[in-house]
Formats: structure tokens, C-alpha cells, sequence
């Protein structure tokens, strides 16, 4: 093989990359965006997941979170990495909004997807029905003593 032929190689081989890896962000986006318009916010999921607003001077976004298993050196908090932001350092332009370390990873992506292969979805489900039962009976409860 001459240098030029490993060159086209090369080159071929970093474009078929960056468009899988850019199919596999938009399909992780996609499945994300739908779990935060079905579950609560700010309520641990299974697995380490979170759907969080975050807030600019600007506006406001509804991201999905997964709970590392590193934690922050200063803080003691376990890292959250974000499974869908693609958005740059600043949320909205904000210079007040550092997204700085949340922005969409390959690692990320690829974990996201494995989780979901894995069950992930059937997980989240078992979890909210099983909310939707407790408050359900709790409001039973509270309906027989205000009898």
C-alpha cells in the first residue's frame, strides 16, 4: 500500500466516524428527549438517571443526566454526565449558564445506548407506574379520613 492509498484509507476511515458518531448522538438526543417529556423532573430514575432544567438569563432546558461513578474532588458529589447536550460552554449564550464538562461524549452516547439495550426504558416504566400506584394510594387514604 503507498502513502497515498493510507492517506485515502485514513481520511475515509475518519469520515465514516465522525457520521456515526453524529448518527449516534442524534438517536441518543432523540430517545432522551423522549424520557424527559415523560417523567418527572429532579427525581432519581433508575440506573443513576436524572432529568434536570437548567436555567440561563435567557432561558431554560430540560436535559437528561446519568450519575458517574467518579465523584467531584471538591464537593464529595457523584459527577453527573449529560446524555444530551450538544449546545456549547455557554447554555443560550449565557456567560452566567458554564455548561462546561456537560456537553454530549461519545463514552457518554455509547453507555446510553448499552443501557437502553439492556433495559433501561422497561426500568423507568416499572418505576413510574410504581409511583402512579403509591400516590394512588396514598390519596385513598387521605380521601377515607376527609370522609
Amino acid at each position: 500500500m503507498t502513502l497515498i492509498d493510507s492517506l485515502k484509507r485514513l481520511e475515509r476511515a475518519g469520515s465514516e466516524n465522525s457520521r456515526a458518531t453524529a448518527k449516534l448522538h442524534q438517536a441518543v438526543r432523540e430517545v432522551a428527549d423522549l424520557i424527559e417529556h415523560t417523567v418527572p423532573h429532579n427525581v432519581m430514575l433508575p440506573w443513576g438517571y436524572i432529568v434536570e432544567d437548567r436555567e440561563s438569563n435567557i432561558g431554560a432546558t430540560t436535559l437528561l443526566f446519568r450519575r458517574s461513578d467518579e465523584y467531584d474532588e471538591w464537593t464529595g458529589k457523584p459527577i453527573l454526565e449529560c446524555v444530551d447536550y450538544d449546545g456549547g460552554r455557554w447554555l443560550h449564550g449565557d456567560f452566567n449558564a458554564d455548561m462546561t464538562g456537560y456537553g454530549q461524549t461519545r463514552e457518554v452516547s455509547l453507555r446510553f445506548a448499552a443501557d437502553i439495550a439492556s433495559g433501561l426504558l422497561d426500568e423507568i416504566a416499572t418505576f413510574i407506574e410504581a409511583r402512579g400506584s403509591e400516590a394512588e394510594e396514598a390519596a385513598k387514604h387521605l380521601e377515607a379520613v376527609a370522609r
